[in-house]
């Protein structure tokens, strides 16, 4: 039975990582994988917390209590809100998330050493194959767009198809889970597996990853991959320094080669974010993202709970949301403030910001306990969590998939 619920779990964490894809090709909320993600997650939720002393396994007890505390100020924003069904949605996913952090303590019961090991392995497995996927998915759509459009167009959900052809319109690779955040695990492979093949392969996945950050046009992917690529360096330097020299050199040549071949045949890279000085001045998202923190900033400090949940927008003066429609790529910014703490500070008020800000020091002081254990087995998550957290400055963190590895990675931990 325990084998059963655990490949439920290993479903539910690939199911949310992949594209949200309409398993009958109806674009029905009830029929997506996503949707068939969340349910798994719910009923095993309900299995695990019916089964005996389940609540002496969620341990140490503060760090559960920080996050129920954090959990409880974003509901209590319900009651300024304007928008019902926004906050119903969002706060789902957030409620998703919270449950995959104690379903993953509950079932990587780190007293099972042996066990545990093999099913750490198992869960590093399938969140590869899930980036893998995505590396495919995103490939296609730069080399071969006719092919693939016509299958977002008929299998993936109403409102991914949408944002990733909306970015795709201004050269753009849209995704919905940043691959880059796989680098450490990579690492991983590099240095603890014997295997040359599996060592070329996980290079290989660095080398493509670079490109498609690279050519993906948009900033935070390429930041997210040079957070993640640095950190494990540094987490893993004694490895990387008398193991694995010569291969990392290697790496990192190809890296640069890659580079520089993407910049001469594609036109639209990150750095024309950076040089295209008509391309700034038109679509310039950085001055909306300081307008809209701006925003964020008046509507968190004039209420205590904030404006509610997925209700940012919903409060927003007419003409700041004709400023929004009149540029599609600022529409694209109306998930959120597109950062983390504004949006929360935003939206569930002073209390649910504090409650967010002492929920990550109490994490990175964990973290540091951590890393200077020698045999810390978990430590590979903590590069990832981070990035996780570089990337959510310039993000929009209102979607299933973010919540539920944000708090699997910290269950993990």
């Amino acid at each position: 039975m325990n084998s059963i619920i655990y490949n439920l779990f290993l479903l539910a964490i690939f199911f949310q990582l992949i594209p949200n894809v309409n398993i009958f090709g109806t674009n029905h909320l009830f029929f997506t994988t996503n949707f068939f993600s969340l349910s798994i997650i719910i009923l095993l939720g309900i299995y695990l917390f019916s089964k005996p002393n389940s609540n002496s396994k969620l341990k140490p007890r503060y760090e559960i209590l920080l996050v129920l505390i954090f959990l409880a100020t974003q509901a209590i924003s319900f009651i300024n809100a304007l928008n019902i069904q926004a906050f119903i949605l969002i706060f789902i996913s957030l409620s998703a998330g919270v449950l995959i952090f104690f379903i993953s303590k509950l079932i990587l019961n780190e007293d099972e050493k042996n066990v545990y090991d093999v099913k750490l392995q198992r869960l590093n497995t399938v969140v590869i194959f899930a980036c893998i996927v995505n590396i495919i998915f995103q490939s296609l759509l730069l080399v071969y767009p006719d092919l693939i459009i016509p299958f977002i167009r008929q299998y993936l959900s109403f409102n991914l198809s949408e944002v990733i052809f909306l970015h795709f319109s201004k050269n753009k690779l849209y995704t919905n889970f940043s691959v880059e955040l796989i680098l450490p695990l990579l690492f991983v492979f590099i240095i603890n597996h014997k295997g040359l093949k599996l060592k070329l392969f996980s290079f290989f996945l660095l080398i493509i990853i670079f490109t498609l950050s690279f050519l993906s046009n948009f900033r935070y992917r390429i930041l997210g991959y040079f957070f993640a690529f640095f950190s494990s360096i540094f987490l893993y330097w004694n490895s990387v320094k008398n193991i694995h020299k010569h291969i990392f050199i290697y790496g990192i040549f190809s890296i640069i080669v890659v580079s520089i071949i993407s910049s001469i045949f594609n036109s639209k890279t990150v750095i024309n974010r950076f040089t295209d000085i008509e391309e700034y001045q038109k679509y310039s998202t950085i001055q909306f993202r300081l307008h809209m923190y701006t925003i964020a900033f008046e509507l968190g400090s004039s209420n205590l709970f904030g404006v509610g949940l997925g209700n940012m927008y919903d409060y927003l003066q007419k003409k700041t949301l004709n400023e929004i429609s009149n540029n599609p790529t600022n529409y694209a910014l109306t998930g959120g403030a597109h950062n983390i703490f504004f949006q929360t500070f935003a939206e569930t008020g002073l209390i649910g910001l504090l409650s967010l800000v002492i929920l990550i020091i109490f994490w990175l002081l964990k973290d540091i306990r951590t890393l200077n254990i020698a045999t810390g087995r978990n430590k590979v998550y903590i590069p990832m969590f981070w990035t996780l957290i570089v990337i959510s400055q310039f993000i929009s963190s209102y979607n299933t998939t973010f919540y539920i590895f944000f708090f699997l990675l910290r269950g993990l931990i």
